[in-house]
């Protein structure tokens, strides 16, 4: 006879009938609640209400709008109500579309924890901050050695960074720089800076543009205009408007002739091209023509052999004032360049400026001293024009006007002569006096005896050989008999 298993006793049956019926009481007196580890959070966000909702402790004993087990994953209930970070997840932006495992709500996010529990604390200490592309390698603490919490940078709200709060803490440290950085860059931190942080010493060398010669010194703004540092032009033309003066003549590739050092000097032919130093002509007074119109190489030049005709500088100017041309080639010749550089040097032209015309010089025509209306080069030198006399040749040199003025060439005045002038009580003597044949040799025996014999002996008297008689002056040199 099989023993009776002591399972379905009566007694156990009994107590199953009473529990099951207990459990059921309670579960239809307070639902999904019976079986809750613990009360639901009560924390609220101000003026955020979900699915009518403003927080999760207001449907706790509706079990089944987050737990639908066997029917639907928890996390898919968890985006029913929260559709921003549905949209996060979905367009992979912002702080949840950076998870690598985007729908485990509740391995971040905890509840059942009380009501003054806040779900967001723990995912706080759990989130890795590498992930949203900012580390905080330099923001775990301010200027001021303190810690940094997360609502110094994000709205509480949904934590997206708000730049302001950048501005504030960095304008408190370096207000000057961050005026400028302001000015520069706008408010759009994030678009150039990774916490780390990339753009400190930055080397633009290791970019696909890197900034040599006068490129060196350009401010990032000056290129990288409200804040864009994507896909800018690399080409010079991206940057820099074309020369009208050379527009459509050549390449496009201003390498060619042209490098990062400066955009002048230029190279033409392989060789250090400026027009003002390579032509001695500037274009200074040479861009744009009578009409205003851009006036390139080849409305000077022969493009195919680079030469140039003077004949265009008359037929341009001519086309304005015929008559002023007409009397100008008259009076100076077709050789334009021999005066005129470019700047120009010979508008409003003060002779004065160059060769002072006064006295007899203030006389003279132009073709006195311009011979065949060669105006460059011409020397301002007295010996240039003026002969130097035979009777001081090679005594006093080449500045004539040490002694001489341009009112005339006579009388002149002699700066320096130890030997009183008006020796002997009569006025001012003539250089011819005593130097009758050189300025660099004088006698004496003009005026004073010159018996050789008696001169010889009286002077031997005093000790004085014959070969010294000649330098009276050495003794005698104001003149006196006795000094």
């Amino acid at each position: 006879m099989r023993r009776r298993t002591s399972f379905f006793t009566p007694v156990s049956v009994f107590f199953t009938v009473i529990s099951l019926s207990a459990i059921f009481v309670g579960y239809m007196l307070r639902g999904g609640e019976l079986f809750s580890p613990g009360r639901l959070t009560g924390i609220t966000r101000e003026g955020v209400t979900l699915n009518g909702y403003q927080s999760h402790q207001e449907f706790e004993k509706e079990c089944d709008l987050c737990h639908q087990p066997l029917q639907i994953d928890m996390a898919n209930q968890c985006l029913k109500c929260h559709v921003n970070i549905n949209e996060q997840i979905t367009f992979e932006k912002d702080l949840h579309g950076t998870l690598p495992e985007p729908n485990a709500c509740i391995s971040c996010h905890l509840d059942h924890k009380g009501a003054n529990f806040d779900p967001t604390v723990t995912a706080r200490f759990l989130y890795d901050h590498n992930l949203s592309k900012f580390s905080l390698v330099h923001h775990l603490v301010d200027y001021s050695k303190e810690p940094i919490a997360c609502e110094s940078c994000h709205n509480p709200r949904d934590f997206v960074v708000n730049e302001i709060n950048c501005k504030t803490c960095h304008e408190q440290a370096e207000p000057e720089f961050m005026t400028q950085h302001l000015q520069d860059f706008s408010l759009a931190c994030l678009s150039c800076h990774d916490g780390l942080d990339r753009l400190v010493n930055f080397d633009h060398s290791t970019t696909a543009f890197a900034l040599e010669g006068g490129h060196a010194g350009t401010s990032c703004a000056s290129c990288h205009t409200n804040g864009n540092f994507e896909d800018l032009p690399s080409e010079c033309s991206g940057c820099h408007e074309e020369p009208s003066m050379h527009a459509g003549l050549f390449s496009s590739d201003c390498s060619e002739c042209h490098s990062t050092v400066a955009w002048q000097p230029a190279t033409f032919d392989n060789q250090l091209f400026d027009h003002a130093n390579t032509t001695g002509f500037s274009l200074e007074k040479h861009s744009v023509d009578y009409q205003n119109v851009s006036i390139n190489c080849q409305g000077c030049h022969d493009m195919d052999t680079g030469s140039f005709n003077q004949q265009t500088c008359i037929n341009c100017h001519a086309a304005n004032d015929a008559g002023f041309v007409q009397q100008h080639q008259a009076e100076f010749g077709d050789n334009c360049i021999s005066c005129h550089d470019g700047y120009d040097r010979m508008a409003n032209f003060d002779h004065n400026q160059v060769f002072v015309l006064d006295g007899r010089h203030g006389e003279l025509d132009c073709q006195d001293c311009h011979v065949d209306r060669v105006f460059s080069g011409t020397p301002s030198e007295c010996v240039a024009c003026h002969e130097e006399p035979q009777i001081h040749a090679g005594v006093f040199g080449t500045s004539c006007q040490s002694c001489h003025l341009t009112s005339a060439w006579t009388p002149a005045k002699l700066q320096e002569h130890k030997f009183p002038l008006d020796h002997g009580n009569n006025g001012i003597s003539d250089c011819q006096v005593c130097h009758q044949t050189s300025y660099a040799d004088y006698s004496c025996y003009g005026c004073h005896e010159h018996d050789q014999a008696d001169i010889e002996e009286e002077h031997r008297e005093e000790g004085i050989s014959i070969e010294d008689l000649p330098a009276c002056v050495d003794c005698h040199s104001t003149g006196q008999k006795d000094d």
